[in-house]
Order: structure tokens, then sequence, then C-alpha cells
């Protein structure tokens, strides 16, 4: 029998088939990709913590951000962490200083250890603050 569609008839679609995820082709290009994310990108995005600042280092294809904050200005520093990130070890650290300009000035998502991140910025906060004896705090 041959198949003799209607040509008035509308189109519709039988099936929809995609390249396998079995191939190796498909593996080589995941892998290299995460390989590629780790290389380029992974190393040069983190949070630097001194004993007088705090300074996130963002980059991407095109270009590097770095963004310096005395530690004497941080006024407030919040975690937030999703429920796979609180199984995970990760969350979103928020860092605003005393300017006040509405938002905060360092916003890094996925941080690992966020909560310890926090605990050591108020703890070099307190010891210069002790060492210190700024009037005032």
């Amino acid at each position: 029998m041959i198949y003799n569609p209607n040509p008035n008839a509308p189109e519709r679609v039988i099936g929809i088939w995609r390249r396998s995820q079995a191939t190796p082709g498909f593996w080589f290009r995941v892998i290299f990709t995460a390989t590629l994310y780790y290389w380029l990108y992974y190393p040069r995005n983190r949070i630097e913590l001194t004993n007088r600042r705090i300074t996130q280092y963002l980059a991407n294809l095109i270009g590097d951000t770095q963004v310096s904050i005395s530690l004497q200005n941080v006024m407030e520093v919040r975690v937030y962490n999703p429920p796979l990130g609180v199984l995970l070890g990760f969350g979103d650290v928020y860092i605003q200083t005393a300017s006040g300009s509405g938002g905060p000035e360092i916003v890094f998502k996925g941080i690992e250890r966020p909560e310890q991140l926090k605990q050591a910025i108020f703890n070099v906060q307190d010891e210069f603050r002790r060492t210190a004896q700024i009037p005032g705090y």
C-alpha cells in the first residue's frame, strides 16, 4: 500500500528526535565545556579577606571587575542559604557598607561556606577594633 497524504490536510508533527546523550561526542563537549569553565572562570571569581579589606574579584570572558571595601566601612553582612545550599554548603553573601548607596556593594552568589566568611569578617573587625582603639567602636 502506498501512502498518499491529502495535500490539503494541515501539517502535523509525527515525532521529534535529538542527538543521543550516550554518544562519546556529547560527553566530550560536556567535559570540554566544564574544563574551560574551571580553567577560565572559576579561579578568577573569588572573595579575598585581609586584615584591612574585603575584595571581590569577578571575571568573565571579556573582562575583570574588582571591588574592595575597607573593613571599617562594613556595616552589614547577610547570608542567604537556599535549601540545596544548606545541604551542599553554598549560599549567597551580601555585604553593605556605611555609604548607604541603596544596595549592597558586594554580592556574591553561590559562594562556598558563606557563614564561615561572615564570621571571619566579624572576627577581623573585632580584632581590628580591639587593637586600634578607635573612638566610637
